[in-house]
C-alpha cells in the first residue's frame, strides 16, 4: 500500500498540545510576577502614607511645643499655653486595636472657656493612632506623652500609627512608630 504525501499543511496534534502547554506556562509566570508586584506596590503605598502622616503629626506637635508654657499632662493627653495665649490640648482618642484611634487638637482661644476650636486629625488614608503595643507582644510606647517637668520642660511623645483595619485591596498592614522628645522653650 503507497500513501500520498501531498498534504503537509498543518499542524500535528502533539504539536498544538506542546504549543498550549508553554503557552499556560507563561501565562503563570506572568501571573506570579505581576501579583508580586502589585503586593510590593501596596505596601510601599501603605508604608509611605503612614509615615506622611506621622511626619506631618510630628511636625505639628513639635512647632506648637517648643515655645509652649504652662505644659501640664502626660498618658494620652499634653495641654500647654501658646505664645497669644491660647490653652491647647492634644487628646489621643484611642479605641481598641480595631477601631479608629485620633488625634484631637482642642484650642481655647484665650480666656473664653466657652470660644473652642477642635480639630480632630485623621490620616485621610486610613491610620489609627494608638499607645501602646500593636501587633506586638512587647510594649512599643507604654504612654503617648511624658512631660518631665523642671526648667525647661520636656515631652517625650510616642504614638503608634498603623494602617486602619477595612481598607480595600490592601493585603498589607503596616505601622510606624513616632518617637520625639521636645523642649518647650516658653518654660525657661
Amino acid at each position: 500500500m503507497h500513501y500520498n504525501k501531498t498534504n503537509t499543511k498543518g499542524f500535528t496534534l502533539i504539536e498544538l498540545m506542546i504549543v498550549v502547554v508553554l503557552i499556560a506556562i507563561s501565562v503563570g509566570v506572568t501571573g506570579d510576577v505581576l501579583t508580586s508586584l502589585v503586593r510590593s506596590y501596596n505596601k510601599t503605598q501603605v508604608t509611605t502614607e503612614i509615615e506622611q502622616q506621622a511626619n506631618f503629626l510630628k511636625l505639628k506637635l513639635e512647632k506648637e511645643l517648643r515655645g509652649a508654657s504652662n505644659v501640664t499632662g502626660g498618658g494620652e493627653s499634653i495641654s500647654f499655653r501658646n505664645t497669644l495665649g491660647e490653652a491647647i490640648t492634644y487628646t489621643v482618642k484611642v479605641g481598641n486595636f480595631s477601631s479608629t484611634g485620633l488625634v484631637e487638637r482642642k484650642v481655647v482661644l484665650g480666656t473664653n472657656v466657652s470660644t473652642e476650636d477642635v480639630t480632630s486629625y485623621t490620616v485621610p488614608g486610613g491610620a489609627n493612632v494608638f499607645c501602646g503595643s500593636v501587633g506586638s507582644a512587647s510594649a512599643d510606647c507604654h504612654s503617648c506623652f511624658t512631660l518631665t517637668p523642671g526648667t525647661p520642660a520636656r515631652v517625650d511623645i510616642c504614638l503608634v500609627m498603623r494602617q486602619a483595619s477595612g481598607q480595600q485591596g490592601t493585603s498589607f498592614t503596616g505601622k510606624t512608630i513616632l518617637r520625639s522628645t521636645i523642649v518647650a522653650r516658653g518654660t525657661y
